[in-house]
């Protein structure tokens, strides 16, 4: 129950975008991007914890690391999972100065 907090929550404020926008790509923007970078950074500080990382091969190749370069690695994607919260955010705002 606890994994599906976020997604409801992110949809609900994604609904209620839509309905005071006059921009629905950038309230739906919103909610993917957003979403998107929660989710990066969730598993980029699970590699960081675990200090293992594993892409599947619809990533386009099998790629595994342990140690400091699963940590590095998961570095990177938290500051690219806060980025794109970042633009996500930017996405919300955007659409109700609108």
């Amino acid at each position: 129950m606890r994994r599906l907090i976020l997604p409801i929550v992110l949809a609900l404020i994604t609904v209620l975008l839509l309905l005071r926008t006059t921009q629905p790509a950038l309230a739906l923007g919103f909610g993917v991007v957003t979403y998107g970078g929660i989710a990066i950074i969730q598993q980029a500080l699970a590699a960081i914890r675990t200090r293992d990382i594993i892409l599947p091969w619809r990533y386009g190749r099998d790629f595994s690391a342990t140690g400091s370069v699963a940590v590095a690695q998961g570095w990177l994607r938290v500051v690219i999972g806060v980025v794109l919260v970042g633009a996500g955010v930017w996405f919300g705002v955007q659409a109700l100065a609108v």
